[in-house]
């Protein structure tokens, strides 16, 4: 039987429309393919071909009590489910993450299918639930060590122009002390001050189109103002939204025995590509 000579390019543009599943198995083919297939301008195809075409789905993450298990759980695919929606299950199974080394990490925000995991200062790393594997970041210790800091609050992105990832690690106190990290081949933490609005940040970040939002409180507002602080990935800048008057006012209170406490960890939404 003849072998069927199928050019480069065609094979190239198969695969970037096969699941990650079966790319992560394709990689053993031959070292050709195993170059394409784990080259960063594949990836980044393959990224964009898979979120244009894929409608918009919800993913939960579940940990145990002691943290040493992570299962994740995702609505069903829509237009799969359509013909037989009342019988469809609300969340299905996507990944058991209980086999990746994520004893004690808290989840917090997700950049491009890439989850950000931390406990501590030396346990920051980001793992890809596709194919569980998790990279893990240097340990590093903030300046300003008056303060008892359990765990710093860890923002995730992504920079669209020098394809890069990055982390930003806040300073729960009152100096703002900030560091940030970017993938590559020499990673290191470095300093990220934001003198011009200092906050306790109140919500883990959410990505949208090259910046971290998260909810915060001024610590310059005399009455600690809750505001919505934005993160630059690429620029490494900080800017403070005001939250309007009119939203503020429908933030409830939650009866705390003898005193009613005002609920402001709201978490961040994006809704067709808005922040909500």
């Amino acid at each position: 039987m003849t072998p069927i000579d199928i050019p480069l390019d065609l094979q190239i543009e198969i695969l970037l429309r096969l699941p990650v599943k079966s790319l992560f198995r394709f990689r053993c083919v031959s070292k050709l393919w195993s170059s394409i297939i784990t080259s960063r301008d594949f990836k980044n195809r393959h990224m964009n071909i898979a979120t244009s075409s894929a409608p918009p789905r919800l993913l939960i993450a579940f940990a145990d009590f002691d943290g040493s298990k992570l299962l994740l759980v995702s609505s069903p695919n829509p237009i799969a489910s359509s013909s037989s929606f009342s019988s469809s299950p609300f969340c299905v199974p996507y990944r058991d993450l209980s086999l990746v080394k994520l004893q004690g990490k808290k989840v917090y925000n997700t950049s491009r299918g890439l989850i950000c995991v931390g406990a501590g200062f030396k346990d920051v790393a980001i793992c890809n639930p596709s194919t569980r594997q998790l990279h893990t970041f240097p340990e590093f210790k903030f300046k300003d060590s008056r303060h008892f800091i359990p765990r710093p609050n860890y923002v995730f992105g992504y920079d669209p122009v020098d394809d890069q990832y990055k982390v930003l690690a806040v300073h729960l106190s009152s100096r703002s002390e900030n560091k940030v990290l970017a993938s590559g081949k020499e990673e290191a933490w470095r300093e990220a001050p934001c003198v011009a609005c200092p906050h306790f940040p109140r919500t883990w970040g959410l990505y949208m189109n090259g910046t971290v939002y998260y909810r915060a409180k001024a610590i310059d507002s005399p009455d600690r103002g809750s505001i919505i602080m934005s993160f630059d990935v690429r620029l490494e800048t900080f800017n403070m939204i005001n939250i309007p008057s009119k939203v503020l006012s429908l933030m409830g209170y939650v009866n705390m025995g003898d005193a009613y406490r005002l609920f402001t960890d709201k978490a961040l939404i994006n809704y067709r590509e808005k922040l909500v």
